[in-house]
């Protein structure tokens, strides 16, 4: 007989704000992502800045031209600095913004079952379906278990729901073993 562990939880809208500052401060892409497009728009500023110095001097462009270009390059260094705050604060309202509109599937109470196959998640909205092939990456901290699909699916497992730290470690480690063995079947 296969093992097949269940739970049954409640989510509010502080778990996805955990989910979100969690796969904002721990995801490898993304801060690959932002310090990519930091570098980018820094030199990028710093070439229009040193175009805009060089090339009046030289005669080939005019100084009306060179303010525009240098203003350009200092834009570019600014927001290649500060853009990330405004970044994350813009998602972020949204993200809280679309779930609190009702209705949706993540606030709310989920029944929650891992077997072999993959995880079902049923709510009062829905019943998903993922299977371990569908997860890209898996997390825990010391308050959650976060499942992610490569479908935007998002399991937000609060430690909260289980009775004590050894039957969520047990769960984790069930999560876990389906998990790997997917992986290696690839």
């Amino acid at each position: 007989m296969e093992d097949k562990a269940e739970i049954q939880y409640e989510l509010d809208l502080n778990d996805i704000k955990s989910y979100l500052d969690y796969t904002w401060n721990n995801s490898k892409k993304q801060r690959r992502m932002r310090k990519i497009i930091r570098i980018f728009f820094v030199s990028v500023g710093v070439l229009f800045i040193i175009a805009a110095i060089v090339l009046p001097l030289i005669g080939q462009l005019s100084a009306s031209i060179a303010i525009i270009l240098g203003l350009v390059g200092l834009y570019s260094i600014f927001f290649g600095i500060f853009w990330i705050e405004f970044w994350k604060r813009t998602i972020y309202k949204q993200t809280i913004k679309m779930y609190n509109r009702k209705p949706n599937t993540m606030i709310g109470k989920h029944q929650l079952s891992i077997t072999s196959e993959g995880i079902t998640d049923i709510n009062d909205i829905a019943q998903s379906n993922m299977h371990w092939g569908g997860i890209s990456w898996y997390a825990n901290n010391d308050q959650y278990l976060f499942f992610s699909g490569y479908v935007n699916n998002v399991y937000i497992i609060p430690r909260r729901a289980f009775v004590d730290e050894t039957s969520f470690n047990q769960f984790v480690e069930t999560a876990k073993s389906y998990y790997q063995k997917t992986i290696l079947k690839k």
